[in-house]
């Protein structure tokens, strides 16, 4: 099987094993495993891009060689989306790796076993993060606070006073709040939306700033919060609940 041998380091003055000691380790794999090594790729930069000289050539030559051995996967990847693309990569273009000091050699059944077992790990951790990630907007929101640019018809109390403690409240913008309650009044009179921005411009309601044309995505993305305007938002059963902030409608 021919093999290449792939090294990193993250600056020409940190060692981290140094190119050479991963050089050498890989190398001796090899002989273990009886892989022909037919050509060593060295990169000094960071490991949390694919955009790296050496790794791209490598990439570039795949037709040349079978099976990528690298010491340790932070010396391939720092990066775990990156890490699990280029494994998928590699698989469909029928291709294998090899973490030296990790034990992961796709070339085996235990091997891909290891690697398989992964790239789970790897989803969990991901969808992990979602959930807490969810779990902490719900958490605002529940305190009646909003991340983000403050959506029409509210201004950020923020932006106002300056004080870190306003961060995420809103203020309800009276001159806006008037026009959002305007075009939910030509929602419930069954108004398509170019209709309604028809009626705006007949009554030379202004956008946000200033201008005479609406956009229809800008109409359509308020009537969509109708729920937020009411006060309301969707708690973690699915209910509408009430919010902490000020009802425009």
């Amino acid at each position: 099987m021919k093999a290449v041998i792939y090294a990193r380091v993250s600056t020409d003055k940190q060692s981290e094993g140094s190119i050479e000691q991963q050089i050498r380790k890989c190398q001796q794999y090899c002989q273990y495993r009886d892989y022909e090594v037919v050509k060593v790729y060295q990169d000094v930069g960071t490991g949390k891009t694919l955009d790296r000289p050496a790794f791209q050539d490598m990439m570039e030559n795949m037709d040349n060689w079978d099976i990528c051995i690298a010491h340790k996967l932070d010396r391939m990847h720092r990066n775990a989306a990156n890490a699990a693309k280029w494994a998928t990569q590699l698989d469909a273009a029928g291709k294998d790796f090899s973490y030296v000091q990790m034990e992961v050699d796709t070339a085996t059944a235990m091997g891909r076993f290891v690697y398989r077992l992964m790239n789970d790990l790897a989803q969990l951790e991901v969808e992990q993060t979602s959930e807490r990630t969810k779990d902490g907007l719900q958490a605002v929101i529940k305190q009646g606070r909003k991340t983000g640019p403050p959506p029409y018809g509210y201004n950020s109390r923020f932006s106002k006073t300056g004080v870190k403690a306003d961060k995420g409240y809103l203020d309800v913008n009276k001159e806006e709040s008037e026009i959002v309650k305007v075009i939910f009044q030509c929602k419930d009179k069954d108004f398509s939306v170019s209709e309604i921005i028809g009626h705006l411009n007949k009554s030379n309601i202004l956008t946000k700033k200033g201008n005479s044309i609406w956009k229809q995505s800008t109409i359509s993305g308020i009537l969509r919060k109708e729920n937020f305007y009411k006060g309301l938002y969707l708690d973690d059963e699915g209910e509408w609940v009430e919010g902490k902030w000020d009802a425009i409608l």
